[in-house]
């Protein structure tokens, strides 16, 4: 009995370790010209950011942090809805383009970035139909053209965001796309945290959100 209580001891320990585990991270590369600091905030944690010195439009830091932590690099400590230069912290060497947005030398931050760029791309946000008419029946016809095409696209993107939460269980990719999610897309998250029981669901930056 008590080598199987030393045994699960042993194994809760390394478990805890393994999910605490302090890695230091560099982070190098292009910046912006027009700025000379960047912001590095942590899981969303605006109170302990990080202020960076940039030179010569470059950024060449070094931040400890958890693995798997969510690093977002910025000209503001808010975040900015446009915002993809986020980084999850798999890797202790990531090189950055700000300017375009990509990274190497990070699989999942990488990933992270391209669904973030799938999910804006399916959101309707700036869809419009113009007319070029005076006669109130032609504007009338377009709106209601727009509403039925924006409302497919609101679907379509819902769908998508589903298949990326499902398709990533075993990861925490998703978590940032949980954490920044509106509203009427996290109706979903309750049912696929109850069936999968997925990675994601247990990153740090969605116990502070739902604390909130």
């Amino acid at each position: 009995m008590r080598r199987h209580i030393a045994l699960i001891a042993t194994l809760l320990l390394v478990t805890l370790t393994a999910c605490g585990k302090k890695i230091t991270v560099k982070i190098d590369g292009k910046a912006y010209y027009n700025y000379d600091k960047l912001y590095l905030i942590v899981n969303e944690d605006t109170a302990n950011a990080v202020i960076v010195p940039t030179k010569d439009g470059r950024i060449d830091t070094k931040l400890k942090v958890e693995k798997n932590d969510f690093i977002r690099i910025s000209i503001q400590k808010n975040r900015m809805e446009s915002e993809r230069n986020i980084l999850i912290a798999d890797s202790r060497h990531i090189t950055v383009d700000l300017p375009e947005r990509t990274c190497e030398g990070s699989p999942m931050s990488t990933k992270l970035q391209e669904a973030i760029r799938d999910m804006e791309h399916a959101f309707p946000r700036y869809f419009h139909i113009d007319v070029f008419s005076d006669n109130p029946e032609d504007h009338a016809k377009a709106r209601a053209q727009e509403r039925a095409i924006r409302a497919k696209m609101e679907q379509e993107q819902a769908t998508l965001y589903v298949k990326i939460l499902k398709e990533n269980a075993d990861n925490v990719m998703p978590a940032w796309l949980v954490h920044t999610a509106p509203s009427d897309m996290l109706r979903h998250m309750g049912e696929l945290e109850a069936q999968s029981n997925p990675v994601w669901a247990k990153h740090p930056i969605l116990k502070a959100k739902k604390k909130k």
